[in-house]
């Protein structure tokens, strides 16, 4: 099996968007214009028809995230006011908000360790040497 489909399964299920389509887009976005060329040496990118935009979010100075709104966006048990969701957009023409994105993958680790029933397949499979994450 290849990574495509556990990566797109779990971004399907934890990510913070509850649409289960907008959840389905967001993981083939995810999956194509970011995993893979993270995952893969030289960063080549397959073509495909997606515009993609990836910016900063307005609540960013110039240095960056300030250490108190970095603390907030990472320790606030809901979403703070004025980060929304990290992926933007519709079709083929996506944005991804980096700032934004870093609260989503918070929020998607948290829905993971929170789901009882994958921790205890998760705990078996440990038990039973095998790492990688399926559902």
């Amino acid at each position: 099996m290849t990574a495509e489909k556990p990566f797109k399964e779990f971004v399907k299920a934890f990510y913070p968007d509850t649409s289960p389509q907008r959840s389905s887009d967001v993981a083939d976005v995810l999956y194509d214009q970011l995993r893979n060329p993270f995952a893969h040496a030289l960063g080549v990118l397959v073509k495909s028809s997606n515009q993609l935009k990836i910016s900063r979010a307005v609540l960013v100075n110039a240095d960056g995230l300030s250490q108190n709104r970095l603390t907030e966006i990472e320790e606030s048990s809901q979403r703070p006011p004025g980060v929304d969701l990290g992926v933007r957009g519709a079709d083929n023409r996506w944005e991804i908000v980096v700032d934004f994105l870093y609260r989503d993958a918070l929020d998607m680790t948290v829905s993971l360790a929170s789901d009882a029933p994958q921790m205890r397949v998760t705990e078996q499979r440990f038990k039973a040497g095998a790492y990688a994450w399926r559902r």
